[in-house]
């Protein structure tokens, strides 16, 4: 097989079968995500979200000693 531009390389099966793998893998690390994680990241972008964790954490801690 020649490869006589950077066309015929991206649809070589290697490109191909590297570009479908790491689609899969992206999809699985999205699908494996905790859904608290989402939240955190979430509650941390907020403005006053890093305040509001730090309560919230703060209550956890002081409910569970």
């Amino acid at each position: 097989m020649r490869l006589n531009d950077a066309r015929d390389l991206a649809r070589s099966p290697l490109a191909v079968s590297i570009f479908n793998f790491r689609a899969i893998e992206r999809n699985l690390r999205h699908a494996l995500k905790p859904a608290y994680e989402v939240l955190f990241e979430r509650l941390n972008t907020h403005p006053c979200g890093l305040k509001f964790l730090s309560i919230l954490r703060a209550d956890m801690i002081s409910i569970v000693a």
